[in-house]
């Protein structure tokens, strides 16, 4: 998978408020790398920013599917230590989801 259009944003202090309310409405965490980058996906923008400390890479998606960017994460930047993004059934998801809270539960 290429991905071409990449822009660096360094974040200091003064501006990662600022740079954080640039983010769409609709962006939301879709997880966090094993390299603990954040990753935000929106679609109104159609694309992903990775938040690593402090500086941000935004990634656009140009129509290709969040699946493709997920599965780029886990082929060639070494995985995913946590997702909010689940690919299957419905039913699949929520036995996850219910795993995680049981799992916690007994931490």
């Amino acid at each position: 998978m290429s991905h071409s259009t990449t822009t660096a944003v360094k974040a200091d202090a003064s501006t990662d408020d600022d740079q954080r309310a640039d983010h769409a409405s609709d962006a939301f965490m879709i997880g966090i790398d094993t390299d603990g980058r954040e990753h935000d996906f929106s679609r109104i923008r159609d694309c992903v920013t990775v938040i690593d400390d402090g500086a941000e890479q935004t990634q656009a998606l140009n129509d290709r599917p969040l699946k493709d960017w997920m599965a780029f994460v886990e082929q060639e930047l070494g995985g995913w230590d946590e997702t909010n993004v689940y690919s299957g059934s419905t039913f699949a998801h929520l036995a996850h989801q219910l795993g995680n809270a049981v799992t916690a539960g007994e931490a």
